[in-house]
């Protein structure tokens, strides 16, 4: 990108070194929102930019090429096609970016509020992009909820992870009190009356860790690891003696080598690798 651009489209920015690579200063879109925005152009025809909204940093980094702009990354849920559009000038495309940000901000809210007071297991550093969060509620029980990032303050997609006894208490109560959620009240309050606790167990210090026997994430029982490839261990043998937790990966991996595990659309059954009782799981898109 050539320095002219960033003087055309924004020229209340101001560089901060004599090769002009790096400016800071604010814009205002359409009038309404004023924006901090610090570009960095290192490299070109790329420019990294942070914008900077409701006490929060966004980055993105732009491509240029033939005079149009796009945007190459960035860090918000994708709720618009206007996002992956090329646009003449920078200002058209930091417009569409910055109102996508403020329509955004209540999901940002909510998602910070359930980082800080729940005990969030995946993903395990959230970013912004990030609309789902497993959370720990129990012994070895934990939800996975999808938040609809534009309908923030509605129901979300709620599922239970864990061995059927110990499920089976949150899933009662989640049917029982489904009608109660309500959009105007705070959503991690209507989580908590969704599942009848008081509130979500706290994730415990590096010294407790070891000898916390009420909470905590389990390895899988095949590879002994509690994350492969960014993902935590989401089936479990529902035998109560059992309750050996796997990765969907590892557990079809080891039922497709056993000769007697059967397959049945998408899913594959055979025998507990623990405890050779009948489990079953997904077929993975592997």
């Amino acid at each position: 990108m050539e320095k002219a651009l960033v003087y055309i489209n924004y020229p209340e920015l101001i560089p901060l070194n004599d090769k002009s690579t790096e400016y800071d200063g604010y814009i205002t879109i359409d009038d309404k929102f004023t924006y901090r925005i610090k570009l960095q152009v290192p490299n070109f025809p790329d420019v990294k930019n942070i914008t900077y909204s409701g006490g929060r940093f966004h980055y993105i980094a732009i491509q240029e090429e033939d005079k149009l702009f796009k945007l190459a990354y960035y860090d918000i849920p994708k709720i618009s096609s206007e996002l992956l559009k090329e646009y003449a000038s920078l200002n058209e495309l930091f417009t569409t970016y910055c109102n996508c940000i403020e329509e955004l901000q209540t999901y940002f809210d909510v998602m910070d509020s359930i980082d800080t007071v729940c005990w969030v297991i995946d993903p395990p550093k959230p970013k912004k992009s990030d609309y789902m969060r497993r959370i720990m509620i129990g012994h070895n029980v934990s939800i996975q909820i999808t938040f609809d990032p534009l309908n923030i303050l509605n129901l979300p997609q709620i599922q239970f992870m864990g061995s059927e006894n110990g499920v089976a208490p949150f899933r009662e109560s989640f049917i029982n009190n489904l009608d109660n959620w309500d959009p105007e009240y705070d959503v991690v309050q209507n989580i908590l009356r969704l599942i009848d606790l008081p509130f979500f167990p706290q994730e415990p210090t590096d010294a407790a860790k070891s000898n916390d026997l009420d909470f905590k994430v389990n390895e899988c029982c095949i590879c002994f690891c509690v994350q492969l490839e960014n993902k935590l261990p989401d089936e479990i043998c529902k035998n109560p003696n059992c309750e050996q937790c796997f990765h969907t990966d590892c557990l079809y991996q080891w039922l497709s080598a056993v000769g007697t595990s059967r397959q049945n659309f998408n899913l594959i059954q055979g025998e507990c690798p623990n405890c050779k009782t009948c489990i079953s799981c997904r077929i993975p898109n592997i």
